[in-house]
Order: structure tokens, then sequence, then C-alpha cells
């Protein structure tokens, strides 16, 4: 086995945990928006508050589940770089590849367009904004202030 193909099955392994992610954040919003539409058509009765609690206990497991796909995408990323940054040295040629003559080298550090805002940064923040919609949606049914 050569190590491209090594690369290679890595950066698979790395694209499949980011894909893994960011299928979490749509079942997130899928279960938010069942979680919603449910509590607040059943939240005259016990049932729909019952259904907003839990709720948050569903949403926090995901965002468990997330945190470990984010752990098992990043475990090989010096790993790559290396092999990356030895492919490019040895078999293609590090002079073929410059850029304003300045060698070019693999590297996942890409520098933020806007301060730190990342996906991963992105869904923490998205988590912890809907535990709150559900714990102050709970609150309110359950002292009947919404209509």
């Amino acid at each position: 086995m050569s190590l491209g193909e090594v690369f290679s099955g890595l950066m698979e392994l790395f694209l499949h945990q980011n894909e893994l992610m960011w299928s979490r954040i749509k079942i997130l919003l899928t279960i938010e928006g069942f979680v919603l539409s449910s509590g607040y058509y059943l939240r005259k009765m016990w049932v729909g508050l019952t259904i907003m609690f839990l709720s948050i206990f569903i949403i926090f497991a995901i965002y468990i589940i997330f945190l470990r796909d984010e752990k098992y995408r990043d475990q090989n990323k010096e790993l790559m770089l290396y092999i990356g940054n030895h492919i490019l040295e040895k078999d293609i040629g590090i002079d073929k590849l410059k850029h304003n003559g300045i060698p070019q080298k693999i590297d996942f550090n890409v520098p933020p367009l806007y301060y730190d805002i990342r996906g991963s940064s992105i869904f923490k923040f998205l988590f912890f904004i809907i535990i709150i919609i559900n714990y102050i949606t709970s609150i309110m049914y359950f002292h009947n202030i919404l209509p």
C-alpha cells in the first residue's frame, strides 16, 4: 500500500466524519421542529410539557454524539499532514507547487473568514440556543402563557 492510498483513505474517513457531523445538525433541526409543533399542539396536556422536557435530553445526546464525531474526525489530522506533505515533497516535488514563489504545504488550519466562526462552533451555539428555547417554551406552556 502506497502513501497516496493511505492518505486517500484517511481523507475519506475525515470527510465521512465531517458529513456525519452535518447530518447530526439536520437531525437536530428536524427533531426541534417536531418538538416545537407537537409541544404547542399538546400544550394544554401534560404530554406537551413532557415532550418539551424530554427533548432537552435528546438534544443533549445528539450534542454528545456530535462531539464524538468531531473527535474522531480530527484524530488523524497530524498523520494526514505528515503523509500529505511527504507526498508533496518526495513524489510530486515541492518546487512545482509554488504560489508567488512560496512552496505550498498541506494545512488544515485555514484562517476563518470572520473571527473564529466555524461549522462546529456554529453548531455548539445552535445547541445552546435550542436548549434555551425548549426550556423557556416549556415554562410558558406550564404556566399557560402562550395562547
